[in-house]
């Protein structure tokens, strides 16, 4: 036990090996999701083409309600998050989509967190012990599983780092000289903590609890100190009521569900103590956790709820009057997440009143604390021996818990399956995404029979009814994917995407000026995506109105540079457009730079159907470089070998093909036909 407490206190003492320690949890709690796949609202990295071109990273802090802040909707925007957005893109830019090291980057992230959150604790606390316990909980605890298995939940963990350094900065700016300078700089992180997510505005409330709790300043006092946090946020709070209604968006629709203030203290204390149960038993925890609305009556759980805030309360006033300051300031921010999840539980009552345990990730630090306060002081106190096992089995404990829920989030379908069990009502958005999954699939029969399941009773969604319409299409029955389209229509007329689609149903049916219409319309509602651009192009190309087409897909690589297939069709039209050749030629010279060796197939193709014999040649062996066992090179460099009449070297380059793949019979037919017409 003596050796035990010695390497204990020698770790925490060691600032690289604290920090060894911290990722060391990190990698043993979440080694097992590293594979995992991508999941739900992962499209923002997969599919959100402003973030392949550093270049149009300001426009995600455009506030327009059909660009950025709505993306395609007719209402007003529910969020305006940049940063939940631009930290993705930069994870991108880094690692693209490779997925493991995209997980990775999120797990490193986690960890400098709790490098923070653990020299945050200390700071305030001065007990080295606890706040080190208190950042490995944090870690291990899989309420936080989302941080990691989450691509594009990295966001959050950003939020966090933001919050405790807009908390230190004004925890120094009250003990030190140049108060002013650590003003300006906690004023400029807090700004930053609200680009990142709404639950950012309570925390001017943290801090002046802080300085009033601890540092024992007078509410007035705490004020003024904190002044330029209470203006940036009047900003922000009048900057979102402009763009998102909170009548329209909250208070409407509890009332429309005559939900009354008995019933919603009683809803509102079923889901926080869903919170709180996760918090001791980590089971069952899902991405967004719902319960049907009570309407009529009082629980005895409201009950309970209140005598419960009234015993934290008096727990910190007891900690307040034993003279632990921060043990009251962390219950404080603990007890605070009630605040948080007011008004956004009932933001959709329709779907049952809900939590996301993301919102309050940062009140869960105040439980973390305390948790780990009472581990040490129960060490000091009681049996070493007991007290070490019972830490050790909460350990391993939270870190078990953690596999397993790595193992759910693992795979869409199996996780959809896994929130579908563990919630109190079913949503529709379970079905709905469900539907999603299958549809990526090109299951269209099981994706048809999820998206009728998420319009249950009197619910319209134009999502639905537009990927519907989109499996219509696929199936060829296009009056009948005109309808679906058509009700996605008159849900959201100002739909960049159903107008995008409305024009694809058109350019299938080879009704061209209807087509350019609707892609027109969708170019103009949303001018940054790129979709309807792409599509506008293929119409041009096919009205042989190349140059027209040639500047779209000029525009659509500006924006996203790794639209290879966009880069094949340019290339298509610049060797159309009379007077263009020069320009084909340095496209050329930039596509060899490539080092895809489908890409370069395809290009090689593309020069040989055009009567560029050489230029093909030089594709097809660029692309034998790249990537030797590429067999489709070797059929097409084969291919034109042989139209170039040169047999015995068709044959000899499809021969080396055939060591590459199993379907050997396209080669055998291949050779067979080069041998005849040799003779």
């Amino acid at each position: 036990m003596i050796f035990i407490q010695n390497l204990v206190s020698a770790i925490i003492r060691n600032k690289i090996y604290s920090a060894l320690v911290l990722l060391g949890f990190v990698f043993a709690t979440y080694f097992n999701s590293i594979h995992n796949e991508f999941l739900i609202d992962d499209t923002l990295i997969t599919d959100n083409y402003q973030i392949r071109n550093v270049q149009n990273f300001y426009l995600q802090f455009i506030p327009d309600i059909n660009k950025n802040l709505n993306l395609d909707d007719r209402s007003r925007a529910v969020y305006y998050r940049p940063l939940a957005h631009l930290t993705p893109a930069v994870a991108y830019q880094l690692f693209h989509l490779n997925k493991e090291s995209l997980r990775i980057f999120n797990m490193v992230l986690l960890w400098l967190c709790a490098l923070i959150i653990f020299y945050f604790w200390f700071y305030l606390s001065k007990n080295k012990v606890v706040s080190f316990l208190t950042a490995i909980i944090f870690i291990i605890h899989p309420i936080n599983g989302l941080l990691v298995n989450y691509l594009t939940a990295n966001v959050y963990t950003v939020q966090i780092i933001l919050m405790i350094l807009t908390m230190l900065c004004f925890a120094n700016k009250d003990e030190k000289s140049n108060t002013w300078l650590w003003h300006i700089c906690g004023v400029i992180l807090f700004i930053f903590t609200c680009l990142c997510h709404e639950t950012s505005y309570f925390l001017p409330f943290y801090i002046i609890g802080f300085l009033i709790i601890v540092r024992r300043k007078s509410f007035g006092s705490a004020f003024k100190i904190t002044l330029g946090l209470w203006i940036v946020l009047s900003i922000f709070i009048l900057f979102r009521f402009f763009y998102a209604d909170l009548k329209i968006s909250v208070l409407d629709k509890v009332a429309n569900q005559g939900i009354g203030f008995l019933s919603y203290v009683a809803v509102l204390s079923k889901v926080w103590f869903w919170y709180l149960s996760k918090l001791c038993n980590p089971q069952g925890i899902v991405l967004i956790w719902n319960t049907r609305a009570v309407t009529n009556y009082l629980e005895l759980r409201s009950l309970l709820f209140i005598i419960f805030i009234f015993a934290v309360v008096l727990i910190c006033f007891g900690f307040y009057k034993r003279k632990n300051f921060i043990a009251a300031w962390a219950g404080f921010i603990f007890l605070f997440s009630i605040c948080v999840i007011l008004l956004p539980a009932f933001y959709n009552p329709i779907d049952g009143v809900m939590i996301e345990p993301h919102w309050i990730i940062f009140n869960s630090l105040g439980f973390f604390f305390l948790l780990a306060l009472f581990l040490c002081g129960l060490f000091e106190k009681s049996n070493k021996y007991v007290v070490s096992g019972l830490i050790l089995t909460i350990i391993f404990s939270l870190m078990w818990a953690a596999h397993i829920n790595n193992y759910f989030w693992g795979d869409p379908l199996r996780y959809l399956d896994y929130w579908s069990q563990n919630i109190d009502k079913n949503i529709a958005s379970i079905d709905f995404y469900k539907a999603l999954v299958y549809q990526d699939k090109n299951d269209i029969e099981n994706a048809e029979k999820f998206y009728f399941a998420s319009l249950h009773g009197s619910r319209v969604d134009w999502q639905v009814y537009n990927n519907l319409g989109l499996i219509n299409i696929k199936r060829n029955e296009f009056d009948k994917a005109g309808e679906f389209f058509e009700k996605a229509n008159a849900v959201n007329p100002q739909s960049s995407i159903i107008n995008t689609n409305i024009g694809y149903l058109y350019f299938k049916k080879n009704d061209l000026i209807k087509a350019e219409k609707y892609c027109l319309e969708a170019i103009h509602f949303n001018p940054f995506w790129i979709q309807p651009k792409i599509l506008l192009a293929q119409v041009y190309y096919n009205e042989k109105n190349f140059f027209e087409a040639a500047s779209l897909y000029e525009v659509v690589i500006d924006v996203d540079p790794s639209q290879d297939k966009v880069k094949i069709n340019l290339l298509d039209c610049y060797l159309r457009v009379d007077g263009y050749s020069q320009k084909a030629k340095s496209f050329m010279l930039q596509l060899s730079k490539l080092r895809s060796a489908d890409v370069l197939t395809s290009v090689g193709s593309l020069l040989a159907k055009s009567g560029y014999v050489v230029d093909a040649l030089d594709f097809y062996h660029k692309a034998i470089t790249v990537d030797p066992k590429f067999f489709r090179v070797y059929m097409e460099l084969g291919k034109l070998l042989g139209n170039m009449n040169r047999f015995d070297d068709a044959i000899k380059v499809w021969r080396e093909g055939e060591k590459f793949t199993n379907n050997l019979q396209e080669f055998e037919l291949l050779i067979k036909q080069a041998k005849e017409l040799k003779r």
